[in-house]
Parts: C-alpha cells; structure tokens; sequence
C-alpha cells in the first residue's frame, strides 16, 4: 500500500529541499546525501518493481487458477476457499497497481476521497487475502485430524458462510482508513496518501491493530496448525504403510489436495515471517525512524523490501498449487489440452461419454457370447432357420 505513514519527515520535500541546498552551495552532495537520497529512490523503485512483478505474475496466475478450480470435482470446501482468494488476489494486484501507477507515476490528480477510497479497498484486500489461507489451513486441520466428521463440518455453504463474515469483519475494522487519510501534492509533482497530522497519536495505535490483523494474529494460527497438520499426515502415512507397506497418493485424492494447500500455506507463512520481524523490531526497540533522513531513508527501503515479499503471497499461490498438486496439476493441464487438437485423447474415463462406451463394448460381448452360443439339443435352432 502507497502511503506515507509519515506525519512529520517529508520524503520528498526533504529531497526537493536538500537538492536546493546543495545545489546552491559550492560543495554540492557530501557521500552521505547521496546515501541517502540513492537510498530512498531505490525504495521507491522497488515499489515500481513490485507493482510489476505483480502484474505480470500475478494476473494470469490467479486466472488460471480460478479457471482450474472450476474444474475440480466434486464441488468441495477447499475449492470455494481456492477459488475466493485467487479472485480477491486479483483484484488487490488490479487495485494496488492501478493506483501506484497512475498516481505517483504519471502524476494524475487523485482527491482526498479517492486516496480514502484506494487505502480502505486495498487493505481490505490484502488483509482478507491473508485470512482466506488461515481458513484455508483451518480446513485442512479439521479434514486430517477429523476425517470422519469433515463432510459434515467443512461443506460448501459454510465456506461461503464463512468468507462472507470475514469479509465484514474486515471491512468494518479498516473504517478509519474512509475518514483519516487525505491526498497532498508533493513538490515533484506528485500526489500522495498520508494521514492527518491531528490522527498521530491514533495512528501509532491503529497501526498495531492493523499489523496484528494482517500478520501478528494469523502467524501463531497457521504455524501452529500447519504443525499439527504435518504431524497428523506422518502419522497417518506410518499406519497405513505398516498396514499396506505402501503409500499410493494416486488413491488418496485428499491426501494431493492438503499437501497442495499446505505448501502454499507454509510458503506464505515464510514470505510474511520478515515483515512480522521487522515491525516487531521497529516497535520494541522505538525506533525513531523520522529523527533523521538518513534513517527515514532507511526505514523507507526497508519497508519495501519487506512489502515486496508480502506482496508475492498474492501472485505465486497457483504456482505452488501446480508444482504440489497432483489433481490440481492434473485439471490444470487437462484445460490446457481441452483447447488443443487433441481434446479427445484426454478425456477423463470417469465422463458421461466414457461410460456409454463402457456400456455399449459390454452389450456387443454380450452380443457376440450369444451368437457363439453352441445350438441346443433340442434342436429349436435348426428349426428357426428353416
């Protein structure tokens, strides 16, 4: 999210100020303004580079992901889930990129409604998304260490239940963002989002209540239920080998799809572990990040650093399902091949048309058991041949 959390350090007013300094002064840049000011413009573009990584990877992955799951059958709660955060995944890389590019990049006009507007969507967005694996995980918890009751506890209704409270829950705890942040013009040109000055000592709380929603709170759930999960998957796969002396997934279509989810749930617990560690450090230890431009600067690179890894857990979740997933690598390529040449040859034996063919090849044996039917000893057959 583009904004400056900033109420006193200016960023670009130091920069515009620090330029004119110097650039009156004989002297002109020491090492350190140049530090500085490289540092602060790296940020900056890192952010341009996030926006289209996320565009480019992110877009058609959680495409082709939404198109893959439609796919799956039966109809589970996994599916709803999956299908729900590529969906908000996408929209978040439309809305974020949207904005990023066109307002500090081309420097279109945005009012103070419109930045209100940006923050609220996209923060609602990026927090559901995150929300969305924790139910994600939480399904799979229950279906690995309640495999007898997790058709009645997990169905599709509930899933959907379930997103949708979400989803008010969150919006209704983002409702400062439609009333505190307002647009300024900085002097490059440039509109921003920053807060109110009068807010300062509410933002210093707020951002805690929003950084706990966003990681504090889901890191201790996924990592403890991600634990639980691996531990219930090793022990089922130990009895089952002493039971069997192997373990075929191909016969487990459950077992492919909780190592599918479980994966990219590990994967975005490992992307958002560093930016939990950052804020947890900045924090505890007080840092006064706007004491001085060289550590605004700083704080400002390193914020986007950690933005940028966040940032993948929206972009690279199909990826993950395709390389963990057999049934959903499976779907995958089977919607790839349905628009080739060769559709036909790939058609599933479970289909309709398959099991018409099954029947139809068991009604022509049939057929040709009874005309090599030896004649009876009677011999009614002679006679019908008269």
């Amino acid at each position: 999210m583009a904004v400056n959390n900033s109420t006193t350090m200016d960023p670009f007013v130091w920069l515009n100020g620090t330029s004119s300094a110097k650039g009156a002064s004989a002297g002109g840049f020491s090492e350190a303004d140049l530090l500085q000011i490289y540092t602060f413009v790296a940020a900056l573009k890192l952010y341009d580079v996030t926006t289209y990584l996320l565009w480019g990877i992110g877009i058609p992955s959680n495409i082709f992901s939404c198109l893959t799951s439609s796919k799956i059958r039966p109809v589970s709660s996994s599916t709803v889930f999956i299908t729900i955060l590529a969906m908000v995944d996408l929209l978040y890389i439309v809305w974020d990129g949207l904005f990023w590019l066109l307002i500090p990049t081309l420097k279109v006009w945005m009012p103070s409604e419109a930045c209100r507007l940006y923050l609220f969507t996209g923060s609602v967005l990026m927090h559901y998304s995150v929300w969305l694996m924790v139910a994600i995980t939480g399904e799979r918890f229950i279906a690995v260490w309640l495999p007898l009751k997790v058709s009645n506890i997990c169905t599709t209704r509930r899933a959907a239940g379930v997103s949708l409270i979400m989803l008010v829950c969150i919006a209704a705890m983002n409702i400062p963002y439609t009333y505190i942040p307002h647009s300024y013009l900085t002097p490059i040109g440039a509109w921003f989002c920053r807060y109110e000055p009068s807010y300062a000592d509410f933002i210093s709380k707020w951002t805690f209540v929003d950084h706990s929603v966003y990681i504090l709170v889901p890191w201790p759930i996924l990592t403890f239920c991600n634990a639980m999960i691996i531990c219930g998957l090793r022990l089922s796969s130990k009895r089952k080998q002493r039971l069997t002396n192997q373990i075929d997934e191909t016969k487990n279509p459950n077992l492919s799809i909780t190592i599918m989810l479980v994966s990219a749930s590990v994967i975005s617990l490992i992307l958002l572990t560093p930016n939990m560690v950052f804020f947890l450090h900045v924090r505890s230890s007080q840092w006064n990040y706007e004491a001085t431009a060289e550590e605004y600067a700083t704080y400002t690179f390193l914020s986007a650093f950690f933005f940028f890894l966040s940032s993948m857990n929206h972009a690279i979740n199909f990826w993950v399902y395709v390389v963990s997933g057999r049934r959903f690598r499976q779907r995958f390529f089977d919607l790839i091949r349905c628009r080739g040449k060769g559709a036909k040859k790939y058609i599933q034996p479970s289909t309709t048309l398959s099991k018409l063919s099954s029947v139809a090849m068991q009604a022509d044996e049939k057929v040709v058991k009874v005309e090599e039917k030896p004649p009876m000893a009677n011999g009614k057959d002679e006679k019908c041949h008269q």
